[in-house]
């Protein structure tokens, strides 16, 4: 399965990746390419829709880690939406879900940037 990237702005200044496939060692280059080139246009918050990824590995997961310490430095927000199963499980415990926030819907998600609880 290939890692399919969709890139879209549902408003000003909030950038949203669609992530549909798997996040492996085939595909982590463009993964890190496209999430290092939208996080470097600094947005208000970048959001990466997470529900259709079938599985990602460490590589993939640090290329989120160092996403996320770079836009909080920048005041901007990264936020996960809908992470399932193992790559839930995965992203719990190696710590992002304790950097990261997440948010069950792309509504959610826009309501935490809009409220600054990102």
């Amino acid at each position: 399965m290939d890692l399919q990237l969709t890139v879209e702005s549902p408003r000003p200044g909030v950038t949203l990746i669609r992530a549909d496939g798997m996040v492996n060692m085939q595909s982590v280059e463009l993964w890190e390419k496209r999430v290092q080139e939208e996080a470097r246009k600094l947005p208000k918050a970048l959001l990466i829709e997470c529900s259709k990824i079938a599985s990602i590995t460490s590589w993939g997961m640090g290329v989120l880690f160092a996403c996320s310490g770079v836009l909080d430095k920048k005041d901007t927000h990264l936020i996960l939406i809908a992470p399932q199963g193992e790559v839930f499980e995965s992203m719990r415990v190696i710590g992002l879900l304790e950097l990261v926030p997440v948010a069950a819907n792309l509504e959610q998600a826009l309501e935490l940037v809009e409220s600054g609880k990102a």
